[in-house]
């Protein structure tokens, strides 16, 4: 479903600048407000401003945005570089969404898993709870960042489909098949290193050992 309209001939926003169709940082904007209707012109639609941020814009991003009185706005960037993923609830008053950077969030708060927004993706979720979405780049592939699995995110998540902690062990195993060592321990470095160093110990058959500790106080 495409994303709507937000028009309204009252709406207004702080830092819109209507001739770039943009959103602007507020130290650069030099008035107080400007009418939404200079969005109209270019796109009467939500996710041609959208396009725009990706045709302008080069890198990692995942945005949510509250739109006052219309809704929640949440996107990715063209290559999924950084995460992001949407649950619902359905609730007595109807069906609830979340969108989160870490499927963890979601569990926390009993909302359940959907799916990742797709790299380019715009949502967008009404004041009434309306669900729309819409393709808003072109040439669009799914490349992840590393660090998310190697480092960043928490090791129960899940990220494209792949859980962090089994990633972690299963880039130790292959870690230990292309560099064979010889060695009397594998110990890992706290945390984020744990699994990876099972992971290498399972597959070379050196024994597991703690040798580090993290200060926890």
């Amino acid at each position: 479903m495409p994303l709507p309209p937000i028009i309204h001939e009252d709406a207004e926003v702080l830092a819109f600048d209507k001739p770039s169709g943009l959103l602007v940082a507020p130290d650069r904007w030099d008035k107080t407000r400007a009418n939404l209707m200079g969005m109209v012109h270019a796109d009467p639609r939500l996710g041609g401003t959208v396009a725009n941020v990706h045709r302008r814009c080069r890198g990692a991003y995942a945005v949510i945005a509250i739109i006052s009185g219309y809704g929640l706005l949440a996107f990715r960037d063209p290559y999924g570089i950084r995460p992001l993923i949407f649950g619902k609830s359905e609730t007595a008053h109807g069906t609830e969404y979340v969108v989160a950077s870490e499927s963890v969030t979601l569990a926390a708060l009993g909302f359940e898993p959907v799916r990742d927004v797709a790299p380019g993706e715009a949502i967008f979720i009404g004041k009434r709870g309306g669900f729309h979405s819409r393709q808003c780049a072109q040439n669009t592939v799914l490349s992840p960042c590393i660090f998310e699995y190697v480092y960043l995110a928490r090791p129960d998540t899940s990220i494209a489909g792949r859980n962090v902690h089994a990633t972690r062990v299963a880039l130790g195993a292959q870690l230990a098949k292309e560099h064979p060592v010889e060695a009397d321990l594998v110990i890992p470095v706290p945390e984020s290193g744990t699994p990876a160093a099972v992971g290498y110990a399972r597959e070379s058959g050196i024994p597991y050992g703690a040798g580090l500790v993290k200060n926890s106080y």
